[in-house]
């Protein structure tokens, strides 16, 4: 059997299938959390304390892009951005969810 290249449109639930069900559920009780009427912004440290906790491990480490969950959003018909600075102290990592137009 031949195997068929993955088309554009399937990374985003391709991704999504691979972050563990934890970090979509502390992804998704922070969206309402901190949703504004027309968009939220979700901290990374605050979704990693959320994550944490529904793991069940204070001290768990997040593999390299396991927190990476922008396609996994687009995916499910959200419009996200993270944006990336890296200049002074005050920033905080973060995304920005809103509804698609």
């Amino acid at each position: 059997m031949m195997t068929a290249p993955i088309r554009p449109e399937d990374v985003g639930a391709r991704k999504a299938s691979a972050i563990r069900p934890e970090i979509i559920d502390a992804a998704n009780e922070l969206i309402v959390e901190k949703w504004r009427g027309g968009y939220a912004r979700v901290d990374l440290d605050d979704l990693c304390k959320k994550a944490r906790e529904k793991i069940g491990d204070p001290a768990y480490k997040f593999a390299d892009g396991e927190l990476d969950i922008k396609d996994a959003f687009r995916a499910a018909g959200w419009r996200v951005d993270s944006p990336c600075y890296y200049g002074g102290d005050n920033y905080k990592a973060h995304f920005i969810f809103r509804r698609q137009r």
